[in-house]
């Protein structure tokens, strides 16, 4: 189940593990006294803190997507409940820094009530900022009667190599699930956060369905079935080259028991003539009650808009489930995982990516500044792990060359990527190994 998080209490202020958003060219400004920028201050404070909970390394927007307006804003990464801690996280910002701060998510919202400002001066040369602000008071009162806030839950669901992935990342604008030419890609399911003044869509990108082999592949399925009913709207997606397979049928029954509004996506239009097009939507409209039927081309963005704009149209009137610059709920080191093994399914062929599976051990930030990662790579075989470190190492340093360039890209600063193989036999049908592995 996805749990939707409390409308109150959350904080948007300060600055939690080195990400202080801020907008404008040049380089970061740093404490003249100390010369340290607010990323350093950020990821120093976020090493003395190791008693934060693991929500607290949720993914969000670069300061250039998350302000395009010319206001620098602050914001704490991770959620502040009010009834469990009645003090605000602060963290020491140099002045010339905080001089650079407007508070322009203050506009319109009450004086009164919950929203609280903290700009307190203590002795020495730095100043704490906290910002506490319910979600609902984010944008005016009177703006929210004439045009109410719109937000839901979305699930993309659908055959394994059918798009899904591929249109999560083109709705969000943001590389979020992996995406290979390999079928059954994705394995977890994966949340992608959408939000404008308007609305917030917090899609579900689901594991292809197929027949399971393994009991990865029933967990796999599962994940996707329970999608449809965790959402407000479903897009049920198809290849329109791979036409009325016998997991169609399943898909639709699981959609008609559930009693969602389905979209139907049909999806890779660019490979087709669009005469061919008019049969298959005449075809899917007599199979089930579709609340429309949307062509498009993940790849190219062709209907992607018309489908964004569709989506909101259905979702119902709602609050912010969670902060405008949130893109998931799932912390950095899933994504590091899955980028690395990526980049196993990109550079390796038939069993292997298949078999393999990536575990992020460790994650911290050395004395030098870099980020070390210490990532096991899981086969089930010892033939696979000679496979996969190739001979004298080549497969596996080039695998680590890839992640580590997107790594370093997705958490803007350097790392030291140590990826090391392990064998955990039939790992993909026993239970107990898939629960530590994180897909239970």
């Amino acid at each position: 189940m996805v749990t939707k998080p409390h409308d109150f209490g959350r904080c948007y202020g300060g600055c939690y593990g080195g990400r202080i958003h801020r907008t404008g060219r040049g380089p970061v400004p740093s404490d003249p006294a100390t010369g340290e920028t607010i990323g350093q201050a950020g990821r120093r404070f976020a090493s003395a803190r190791r008693d934060v909970p693991p929500r607290a390394g949720t993914v969000r927007k670069s300061y250039r997507q998350a302000f395009r307006g010319g206001e620098s804003k602050a914001f704490l990464n991770g959620r502040f409940d009010t009834t469990t801690q009645p003090e605000p996280h602060r963290l020491p910002v140099p002045p010339s820094i905080m001089r650079t701060v407007r508070w322009s998510s203050c506009e319109g919202a009450p004086n009164k009530g919950n929203t609280e400002l903290h700009l307190n001066q203590p002795k020495g040369d730095v100043k704490n900022i906290a910002f506490f602000m319910p979600s609902n008071q984010l944008r005016n009162p009177q703006m929210q009667a004439q045009n109410p806030f719109k937000s839901g839950y979305v699930s993309i669901i659908g055959e394994p190599n059918v798009g899904k992935s591929t249109l999560l990342n083109a709705m969000m604008g943001e590389k979020l699930a992996i995406v290979t030419p390999k079928p059954q890609t994705t394995r977890n399911r994966i949340t992608g956060i959408l939000t404008t003044d308007a609305y917030q869509i917090i899609f579900l990108d689901t594991p292809g369905v197929l027949t399971p082999k393994y009991r990865l592949h029933d967990q796999m399925v599962k994940a996707a079935y329970t999608a449809i009913t965790d959402a407000d709207l479903v897009l049920y997606m198809i290849d329109v080259g791979r036409l009325n397979s016998g997991i169609e049928k399943k898909i639709l029954d699981e959609l008609k028991k559930a009693a969602q509004p389905v979209i139907l996506v049909i999806n890779k239009i660019d490979l087709i003539p669009p005469p061919a097009l008019l049969p298959v939507i005449a075809n899917y409209q007599e199979k089930f009650p579709f609340l429309e039927l949307i062509p498009i081309s993940a790849t190219t963005g062709n209907g992607v808009s018309q489908l964004r704009e569709s989506i909101v149209k259905h979702i119902p009137e709602g609050p912010h489930y969670f902060p405008p610059d949130q893109l998931s709920d799932l912390p950095e080191r899933f994504f590091i995982s899955e980028t690395i093994r990526e980049k196993i399914f990109l550079r390796t062929s038939q069993e292997i990516p298949y078999a393999s599976s990536v575990v992020v051990e460790e994650f911290k930030e050395r004395p030098n500044g870099k980020i070390y990662i210490n990532a096991m790579l899981y086969v089930e075989r010892q033939s696979q792990k000679g496979i996969l470190v190739g001979k004298g190492g080549k497969t596996i340093k080039r695998i680590g060359q890839l992640a580590r360039t997107e790594i370093e890209q997705f958490l803007e600063t350097t790392i030291f990527l140590d990826l090391r193989v392990s064998v955990k036999a039939d790992w993909r049908r026993d239970g107990r190994k898939l629960r530590d592995m994180g897909y239970l």
